[in-house]
């Protein structure tokens, strides 16, 4: 689960968030953190 102000912006597997996020929010926030 990625959450942004408390709110879930997308779920699944760490495999399929960290590999191939959809959401513009995560990508962003994975493109700076990692």
């Amino acid at each position: 689960i990625f959450m942004d102000g408390g709110v879930i912006v997308e779920e699944g597997t760490p495999a399929e968030i960290f590999g191939a996020p959809i959401m513009r929010r995560t990508q962003d926030f994975l493109s700076r953190v990692l």
